[in-house]
């Protein structure tokens, strides 16, 4: 692993840290707390949750704030007004001095194959990525299109560790000091009963049955605004030029984008992900 300064010095002060010693200042590590994506935390019952864009970073977020007795009043609302519930708890401000190394963190995944074919998708029907994609690869997609094959020539030329949510790598730096109490792949685990799972593990207190169903109630409402009609896929789909109206309708399955060449380019892009997780993928 490359060391720069900046984790030289954080690992001095883990070490001046040391458990079982008493202080009033911050972790070392609570800086960390704040790099994208923020991980979701709970310093009273004791648990984080990592999560990713792309990997049902909504739903887990629902989860959360179910579990903290707060979801009625941002449920049906938007991204920005579930944060705002969320900041105004006394929680948060708690969490802005705990040690993440005192935690039980639940790390939630996905196949890091499948998304990226829908990171493509994405970015190309959103469009939030184009001046990026025409400064690193010289490819207008608002005129052209997109293929996946391009998509990934794009994130080959970029820092994967940096960038937008949507692609950026799964890994997150706490990583490198916390330990993992349990993974969820969302491309082989049914996402309920392994919360659940991970609740009892733990030893948390059983959600209230009203916060549960509203969670499940918002679950369902977000399935139905996302799900896309997939079509039966042609040979050669990785290198076909998708329109931006394209990607807004129907859509061949992950499969076939999926060839020994651009799995090997997703191997070499994420491979920080497929080394951390290969495991459970």
């Amino acid at each position: 692993m490359i060391v720069n300064e900046w984790h030289r010095g954080l690992i001095a002060k883990l070490r001046a840290y040391g458990p079982g010693q008493s202080t009033e200042e911050p972790s070392p590590l609570a800086d960390l707390l704040y790099q994208r994506p923020q991980p979701l935390i709970d310093p009273v019952q004791r648990y984080g949750v990592l999560r990713s864009a792309k990997g049902a970073s909504k739903a887990i977020m629902l989860w959360y704030l179910a579990r903290l007795e707060v979801l009625k009043p941002a449920s049906g609302r938007g991204r920005a007004h579930r944060l705002h519930v969320l900041k105004k708890t006394d929680l948060q401000r708690q969490a802005r001095n705990c040690d993440p190394m005192k935690l039980r963190w639940l790390r939630i995944i996905r196949d890091p194959y499948n998304r990226t074919v829908s990171s493509y998708r994405h970015a190309l029907g959103h469009g939030y990525e184009d001046d990026k994609i025409l400064d690193a690869v010289g490819l207008s997609v608002a005129e052209r299109g997109l293929t996946f094959n391009e998509f990934l020539d794009y994130l080959s030329a970029i820092d994967i560790a940096t960038c937008d949510n949507h692609h950026m790598q799964q890994w997150h730096p706490l990583e490198a000091y916390v330990a993992l109490t349990k993974v969820i792949n969302l491309d082989k685990d049914s996402l309920l009963p392994a919360l659940d799972a991970f609740a009892a593990e733990i030893g948390l207190p059983p959600m209230k049955e009203e916060m549960r169903a509203t969670m499940l109630a918002d679950w369902e409402h977000e399935s139905r605004r996302h799900h896309k009609a997939r079509n039966t896929p042609d040979e050669g789909i990785a290198n076909f030029r998708y329109s931006r109206a394209q990607a807004n309708g129907s859509w061949p399955a992950y499969e076939a984008f999926l060839t020994s060449k651009t799995r090997g380019k997703i191997e070499r892009i994420y491979a920080k992900d497929f080394a951390a997780y290969g495991a459970f993928l």
